[in-house]
């Protein structure tokens, strides 16, 4: 036992395997600490206003991208060349700052025009968050730069860090204040605990500006084989998934249930993340594979449906232990976006090894579909349901997503 232990752990990509779930596993505690806090220090409404904001900057970051992240995560990822890297971290960096400049001035002539029907706490909080919206393009940049460049230490750090300052900070405020705050007080510590970080990241990486044009030509050629028909297809996959929970802010009475609503999505988010996180270590090694070898498929399913199982055990006692009796809605809420966490999850697995060969066209396609199912009957049920009927659409949207995905990973397999 002792050996195969050893024998594991020497293995490079097992240990980066298992230092993602590790970080996975971290995170999904503290998104339970940073929930308990937030919605003891906010009122129902609030929290859900809070909610409601950073679905519209997540969904944001998605359209602002232009697939040029993409792009250069590709070109990190099929080539050993360590000064490369940098140049086109260096030039990524730069792009990513324009693509903040153009977010930030649509984005304020979309609140200009905003529905004024807009609850004013919102379009405050939006209009405060637009200067330090970067952090969220950052975010993206560093999902999949990190992954492109193998940099399985540093996204760990990306994805536990910025939570754990903000439930520090969290816990800070708990402790001295005896009354409800507002929602950009909470807003302000999601921003601070996320800038801190992604500095670090940016000095660790080292960006380099030599050859910058030169790095920026092939990322714009990249972009137009590759990273832009990925691009496009994620507006309507990725993009309509994270404009479910505006949907139900758009169609609900008040935005309690976008409140509920993200707290079963944070719950249930470690189902997607796992098949995630065996495709975030193998990303370099599917970009020179013909198939995805057995094992690792069966490892994948393995450790999937067995978190599904434990999730509906301890889904009613943790919700109830953690956020008390008037959230028991957000029970059932779990039971359903785990089944679609799952579904997206395993299909994003084989998603990954689509991506690691640039097969951008067949990306596009299948999120053309799986975007226009999830829109259409988020727009069906969210009507008649509200968040149990996004949730019921994710269902959908994932069984579609999944069979369109293998199909089109077969395809490709067989092919190559």
């Amino acid at each position: 036992m002792s050996k195969f232990i050893i024998d594991y752990l020497n293995d490079k990509k097992q240990k980066q395997t298992l230092i993602l779930l590790i970080t996975s596993i971290l995170v999904m505690i503290l998104v339970l600490g940073i929930n308990y806090f937030i919605t003891r220090i906010l009122e129902k409404n609030s929290f859900g206003n809070y909610s409601l904001v950073l679905n519209i900057f997540n969904f944001s970051q998605i359209v602002f991208n232009f697939g040029l992240f993409y792009s250069i995560s590709r070109g990190i990822a099929i080539v050993d060349d360590n000064s490369r890297h940098r140049e086109l971290y260096g030039a990524g960096l730069i792009i990513s700052f324009c693509l903040f400049i153009i977010m930030i001035l649509c984005l304020i002539v979309f609140f200009l025009i905003f529905d004024k029907s807009t609850t004013q706490e919102v379009i405050n909080s939006l209009l405060f968050c637009i200067p330090f919206s970067w952090i969220f393009l950052l975010n993206n940049f560093n999902e999949l730069l990190l992954q492109g460049g193998n940099r399985i230490l540093l996204l760990s750090f990306s994805r536990f860090m910025p939570k754990f300052f903000f439930l520090i900070l969290l816990i800070v405020i708990y402790s001295f204040t005896s009354h409800k705050i507002s929602t950009n007080t909470i807003l302000c510590c999601f921003i601070v605990s996320s800038i801190i970080p992604y500095f670090i990241i940016i000095h660790k990486l080292k960006p380099k500006l030599t050859n910058f044009k030169k790095r920026i030509q092939e990322i714009k050629v990249a972009n137009n084989k590759f990273g832009f028909n990925v691009y496009v297809g994620s507006l309507f996959a990725v993009g309509s998934s994270s404009l479910s929970g505006v949907l139900i802010g758009y169609f609900g009475i008040n935005n309690i249930e976008v409140g509920y609503y993200a707290i079963a999505l944070q719950l249930s988010a470690p189902l997607s993340l796992i098949p995630n996180v065996i495709a975030t270590t193998s990303f370099k090694k599917f970009a020179n594979s013909q198939k995805i070898d057995k094992t690792t498929l069966t490892r994948m399913y393995v450790i999937s449906f067995t978190l599904v199982i434990l999730i509906f055990i301890i889904a009613k006692p943790i919700i109830l232990m953690i956020y008390g009796d008037e959230y028991i809605e957000c029970v059932y809420l779990l039971y359903y976006l785990s089944i679609g966490s799952l579904l997206y999850g395993i299909a994003d697995f084989f998603n990954r090894f689509l991506l690691a060969k640039g097969k951008g066209k067949e990306l596009r396609n299948s999120s053309f579909i799986v975007g226009g199912v999830l829109i259409i009957s988020n727009f069906i049920l969210i009507n008649i349901s509200g968040a149990k009927g996004a949730a019921l659409a994710t269902i959908i949207s994932g069984l579609t997503y999944f069979f369109i995905i293998v199909f089109y990973y077969k395809k490709v397999s067989n092919f190559d």
